[in-house]
Parts: C-alpha cells; structure tokens; sequence
C-alpha cells in the first residue's frame, strides 16, 4: 500500500524485451536500502525490485502489466515518479493507493496559472466515469490528487508548485499517457467494478 506521496523522480534507463515481458532499469535517486522483493510503486504502479545495482532498480513486467498501465517497450528516457510502500505506524499523507491501475489516461492540457499553481486536464476512460467525482481524490502517475472539477470524460486537477518540484509534472506535455488508479473507496463503495 502506498499514499501517493511522491518520494523522488527516477529515470528509465532501458527497456529490455524479453517474449511478451519487459523488465524496466530505472535509475533512482536517494534510493536507500534497497531490499530485494520489495514493493516499489513507478508511476504508480506496484512494482517489485528485482535487482537494484549502481542506482539501478530493475523490475519486471507481464504482458498483463503491460497491457493496463502506461508502460511499453518505447518508454526508455521517460521520468516517473516513485514511493516506497507504507510501513506501519508512519504518516499517511496522501490517501490510500494500491498501486493497481484501473486505466490509463491522457494529459489533455497543463496550464501555468501563477508561479505558485498550475491546472492539469486529464482524460480519462469512459468505464472510470461512475468512480470520479468533484473534491474526490486519485491517483495519476502515483500522485494522490484532488478532482477540482469533472467534465465529460475529463477532469482538472490544481497544482501547487511543491507538487510540480517533487514529481514529473512538468516533464509532461499534451498527449503524454498516465496511469490512472481510482479511490479504493470510491471503488468498493459504490459496487460496481468489475
């Protein structure tokens, strides 16, 4: 379990095909520790270390990975966000994440407002809709986020320049993809996922 707040931005050295699998080498930065089988959240993914080697940390991904997040074989360069999972007793400051994507998104515009804010507009999948509400959190690329406002098949998040210094934020731009993962809360609430 994780809570969306960002520890750190890494770096995806390479991507290495294996069959229908790839294993992803993402430099970490202030990575201490590292335990082997551990549970790592990459852009909001959980994730689990397989190999950790001159700031390198290697994790594999099945095709079913693959297929639900915002990962692919052409992904090599791009910066991601990364947490650790929760230990017991520690602050929770974001709201609960899994690290189990329920869809993959679209940065649709990130607008700077001042020096302090800035507004994101993402587009998310249709079957998601029912899950998102105005003032709900979720998960975008691993950060807990508040919904500000909710369109069709959109929604606008507000940023505060804390959030854009600590994550990938403004490495994005237009069309970029982003894993989504709905409110655990929202999510056996309201009964309806399947």
């Amino acid at each position: 379990m994780f809570t969306g707040i960002i520890k750190d931005k890494g770096t995806i050295m390479e991507v290495e095909s294996i069959g229908e699998s790839i294993i992803l080498h993402v430099k970490l930065n202030d990575f201490k520790n590292p335990i082997i089988g551990e549970s790592i959240a990459i852009d909001g993914v959980c994730l689990t270390l397989n190999q950790y080697k001159e700031n390198i940390a290697s994790f594999n991904l099945s095709k079913e990975t693959i297929l639900k997040t915002a990962f692919n074989t052409k992904c090599k360069g791009k910066i991601v966000n990364w947490e650790r999972a929760l230990k017991l007793g520690e602050a929770m400051g974001g709201h609960i994440v899994l690290g189990h994507i329920d869809g993959v998104g679209a940065v649709s515009k990130i607008e700077r407002i001042d020096k302090l804010s800035s507004i994101w507009t993402i587009k998310y999948p249709s079957n998601l809709d029912c899950f998102i509400s105005k003032k709900g959190s979720i998960s975008i690329s691993g950060i807990s986020l508040t919904i500000a406002a909710k369109e069709k098949q959109k929604i606008k998040i507000y940023l505060i320049e804390e959030t854009l210094k600590r994550t990938n934020i403004e490495s994005m731009k237009a069309g970029d993809l982003v894993n989504l993962e709905i409110d655990v809360i929202s999510r056996y609430s309201l009964g309806k996922w399947q």
